[in-house]
């Protein structure tokens, strides 16, 4: 059962900084390429689930949700890929529009700190 979208932006932080840790672990310098290649498939994605949601396609909608859980998972995104799993759950098109508004509110959120942390990190002495 999924909670309701009352209040679906958590104070909490937006980016998982072990998740970020590991990645740039893994990839180092790379994981930049990973990032734009998020940013520039999420908004496409949200793009399809609000034009599902308006045909009334909520499996679509859903199995898109499914997708950006995954890819928002790995890139450390965390209370996005739970608000995406909240969205994937909706039982009915009524709360799958809601829970999508809150999906795309933290977006904004994910998208701001990628852009303006990860992609171009200041350098420290």
């Amino acid at each position: 059962m999924t909670s309701t979208p009352l209040s679906c932006i958590s104070p909490c932080a937006t980016l998982d900084t072990i998740v970020l840790e590991e990645l740039y672990g893994l990839l180092g310098d790379r994981v930049r390429e990973v990032f734009e290649i998020y940013l520039e498939e999420t908004p496409k994605l949200l793009a399809e689930m609000r034009g599902a949601l308006a045909s009334g396609e909520l499996t679509t909608v859903q199995a898109l949700a499914h997708r950006l859980r995954g890819s928002s998972a790995a890139c450390g995104a965390l209370m996005f890929a739970k608000l995406c799993m909240n969205l994937e759950q909706a039982a009915t098109r009524q709360k799958a529009h809601l829970w999508l508004r809150c999906v795309e509110m933290q977006y904004e959120r994910v998208e701001r700190e990628l852009r303006q942390d990860r992609l171009h990190p200041t350098t420290s002495a």
